[in-house]
């Protein structure tokens, strides 16, 4: 059988991580996901009022879920995920290569206006 795992990791200002939940799923639904969020939120309500980012993989059902659950937070795409993403486009090695780049500075910016330059740099790569 095949259980999807969830770890659930808190991490602080100063970027110390430590897993706080460890969650096995039958199934990666909205029904399943929503259970669990809905538990560490009923378990956890006073840590999360006070929590303002949540950290996600791609997964759109689980970041719906976290968003209806937990509105007060913003949600933050997992810089590997997001790369591996990119790497798995269906695009020409020197687009994917540009692309890649793109995304990196992105990532890595260090100001709002270094950010906002490369993402307009984003969002004019002609589409694929």
């Amino acid at each position: 059988m095949h259980y999807p795992l969830y770890l659930v990791e808190v991490e602080d200002g100063y970027g110390h991580g430590q897993v706080v939940a460890v969650c096995l799923v039958k199934r990666e639904t909205a029904e399943y996901v929503r259970e669990l969020i809905s538990l560490l939120v009923q378990e956890n309500a006073d840590a999360l009022a006070k929590t303002n980012v949540v950290m996600t993989d791609k997964d759109f059902v689980e970041q719906q879920v976290i968003v209806e659950c937990i509105p007060n937070v913003k949600l933050q795409l997992c810089i590997f995920h997001v790369l591996r993403g990119v790497a798995e486009c269906n695009v020409s090695p020197a687009q994917k290569q540009r692309i890649c780049s793109i995304s990196e500075s992105t990532l890595y910016a260090n100001s709002a206006a270094h950010y906002d330059d490369v993402l307009q740099q984003l969002m004019t790569f002609p589409s694929v």
